[in-house]
């Protein structure tokens, strides 16, 4: 199974056991950086519904760091042998709160089109009910692939773009963000619908 979906593409070349995080252990340094991410999260939301441009310099700071928690969480975990069963949950999870709820605030407070947190609650929603799944029957956490990074990377840039009401490039990164987002979307269910066809067979 995991030959078959590496060889399309789809995640790094790894056994069934590979795909199961090798440690059970929740209060890790790696998974306290990720949850460092949404613990810094209500101190920028509430700057976003501020005047825009009365937080600029604090919002880039802030930005700045969660940025580097999502690098170095990972980092963190590979280096010091801290990669877990449930980091492998926290991590992305910790995004998604992040993307999400940043998102709304953009689009009630600094006029971010409302259907990209639409589009995004959606697709997180359906791959989270999906990586549910896969984890309570067959103990996998469903893989990121280098599609959803970029994805994540061009959502942050365009929430960064409206975030200090950087004019110019909004509409483009809008429309790249949203077409990421399906792609991502039809990606992942792609990638469980392999795992569950090999596994269940």
């Amino acid at each position: 199974m995991a030959a078959e979906i590496a060889q399309q593409g789809l995640i790094p070349r790894q056994t069934r056991d590979g795909m199961r995080a090798p440690c059970t252990r929740v209060l890790t340094i790696a998974n306290g950086i990720s949850l460092l991410r949404v613990a810094l999260l209500p101190w920028v939301l509430f700057l976003i519904s501020r005047p825009p441009g009365s937080h600029t310099g604090e919002l880039i700071a802030l930005a700045v760091v969660i940025a580097l928690t999502d690098f170095f969480d990972g980092f963190v975990a590979r280096r010091t042998g801290q990669v877990s069963h449930y980091g492998r949950i926290i991590d992305p999870v910790a995004d998604k709160i992040c993307l999400v709820l940043a998102s709304w605030w953009l689009t009630v407070y600094r006029g971010l089109p409302a259907w990209i947190p639409i589009l995004v609650v959606a697709r997180d929603a359906v791959i989270l009910g999906g990586s549910f799944v896969l984890l309570r029957r067959h103990d996998v956490v469903l893989p990121s692939n280098q599609l959803g990074r970029v994805t994540t990377f061009v959502l942050t840039i365009t929430l960064f773009a409206y975030l200090i009401a950087w004019e110019a490039p909004q509409r483009l990164f809008v429309w790249l963000s949203g077409a990421l987002v399906m792609a991502t979307f039809v990606s992942y269910v792609r990638i469980g619908w392999i795992i569950f066809r090999r596994f269940d067979t």
